[in-house]
């Protein structure tokens, strides 16, 4: 008997509870953003990044602690706790060392934390399709790779017209060319992963 997809598995009450408490701490961090703050008072300066790398590394021990608990895609779920450990603690570094500073450097500690976190997920999203479809047929690779090239098309023109480097450092123009790159490559596969995941072949090709 087939399994059931990876979005129709049981979650512990545990894990339910702390997303929860991690959706609910970012609508506060989203009422801080317009101004929630200065409404009642409270000493908290939206500006901050403080808070998102609270986030980041919320995420992360909750990622960690389902890697621990459980072998089955316990590779997704370090890869994950790994990424958004790394996100949140570019945001951490910016905050204790940039965010007062008035000509930060560029590229900083911090990207050298944000970068990562990219080809992260990037290779959760890859072990997870491994672990979820380890026999995918070859024309589901390509029924796939059509919605992500035109993805990618829209998303590359959205995108990689508005960075420019000329005249800019080797070190800033490589890290100003990162991050539009693997955002477009992260969009691609992540409708690689989405398209593989609802192919189903037919009664064709099954008999």
């Amino acid at each position: 008997m087939a399994r059931a997809p990876y979005l129709d598995r049981s979650v512990p009450a545990w894990i339910r509870a702390l997303l929860a408490a991690l959706a609910l701490s970012a609508a506060l961090y989203a009422v801080l953003l317009v101004g929630g703050a200065e409404a009642v008072g409270l000493p908290l300066d939206p500006h901050s990044w403080w808070p998102v790398g609270a986030l980041g590394l919320a995420a992360s021990l909750a990622c960690g602690v389902r890697a621990a608990s459980s072998r089955h895609e316990r590779v997704v779920w370090a890869l994950l706790a790994t990424a958004t450990l790394s996100w949140g603690t570019g945001f951490i570094l910016w905050a204790a060392l940039y965010e007062n500073d008035a000509a930060p450097p560029y590229p900083s500690l911090a990207d050298a934390f944000w970068i990562p976190f990219v080809i992260l997920v990037f290779a959760a999203l890859v072990a997870l399709m491994r672990a979820e479809r380890p026999n995918i047929a070859p024309v589901a690779w390509l029924d796939a790779l059509i919605p992500a090239c035109a993805v990618s098309a829209v998303v590359s023109q959205l995108l990689l017209p508005h960075v420019a480097t000329t005249g800019k450092p080797l070190a800033e123009q490589a890290t100003l060319l990162a991050y539009p790159a693997l955002d477009v490559l992260l969009v691609v596969v992540t409708v690689l992963v989405l398209a593989l995941g609802c192919w189903k072949p037919d009664r064709a090709g099954a008999s």
